[in-house]
């Protein structure tokens, strides 16, 4: 078994790996459209490793940015061999100086896999769940006196929608900063639908935010619904849920009626709102991260 750095010639068997494993990993970053441009650099390292027969049985891909938290887009091997989970942290050393957190989702029903990476180190941390709702009647906005739901204007409203959305999640689970070039990023990205970000306002004050994309689930487009976020003083007002319905329709305006969101498995509210708004649990994940002292991963 040789671990080697991806190079660009060896990224179509690399995005073959993925495809090939898809259904039994967290799909979210490994799906053809999101491996469409993908190319291993600095902000992707990537290694994988093959057998005597020259096939490729693991890989592990990291995704960096600001943070000093790092998701992997992929960190798996089919070859039953708990050491080459070792052998692959080693070899992402170089490109960790900078972090002190690494994490990645894994299919709940998955246990050789989360027990896989137990083993190299990685401790649960929290469980969340998919939602989806079938095409169905959306009940219409019943917006408090002062409050209007207005669509996001680029290069205009990146602070607001940060500042909105980073209050809301100050103290959940998992909670990474958002910030203006991620948000910047968004309007390139294959899963863009225009009029999908939208802000929540109570007398010209921002105090709401949330997030609608379009994406391909078995076939079948629907909207992803992120970020649906009310500052804390606000909450309990019902705000969410004009703001989940204004989502929703949306959706149907563009011909996307189904619609899917995820939630924390400890955020009992927002899934006690979302089932009452005809969303259905149809997945669930672990989350497992560890510390990555002085940059380095070490086990």
């Amino acid at each position: 078994m040789r671990v080697e750095c991806l190079t660009r010639e060896k990224v179509p068997a690399f995005k073959r790996y993925c495809q090939k494993h898809i259904q039994k990993l967290d799909q979210s970053y490994i799906t053809v459209t999101e491996l469409d441009s993908f190319q291993p650099d600095e902000k992707n390292p990537t290694y994988v490793a093959f057998d005597e027969n020259g096939e490729m049985t693991a890989a592990a891909s990291l995704i960096i940015n600001s943070s000093t938290k790092a998701r992997f887009r992929i960190f798996h091997s089919d070859s039953g061999e708990p050491d080459i989970y070792k052998q692959l942290f080693d070899a992402m050393q170089k490109h960790t100086q900078k972090l002190n957190y690494v994490y990645l989702f894994t299919q709940e029903t998955e246990t050789n896999h989360r027990q896989m990476l137990e083993s190299a180190g990685f401790e649960v941390e929290r469980y969340s769940y998919v939602l989806a709702r079938e095409p169905k009647r959306v009940l219409a906005l019943d917006l408090p006196d002062g409050c209007t739901i207005v669509p996001f204007v680029f290069d205009r409203d990146e602070e607001l929608f940060c500042e909105v959305r980073n209050a809301a999640f100050a103290q959940h689970p998992g909670n990474e900063t958002l910030s203006s070039d991620i948000i910047n990023q968004i309007i390139n990205s294959a899963y863009y639908l225009e009029g999908g970000m939208m802000l929540l306002k109570h007398n010209d004050r921002a105090v709401g935010a949330v997030r609608v994309e379009k994406e391909m689930e078995n076939g079948e487009q629907v909207i992803f619904i992120s970020s649906l976020s009310v500052l804390p003083e606000y909450q309990g007002k019902g705000l969410g849920r004009q703001l989940l319905r204004a989502c929703l329709q949306l959706g149907e305006e563009k011909g996307i009626p189904k619609a899917m969101l995820c939630v924390d498995s400890q955020n009992d509210r927002a899934a006690q709102l979302y089932e009452k708004e005809g969303f259905e649990k149809i997945e669930s994940y672990v989350c497992l991260g560890r510390t990555v002292p002085n940059g380095k991963l070490v086990i």
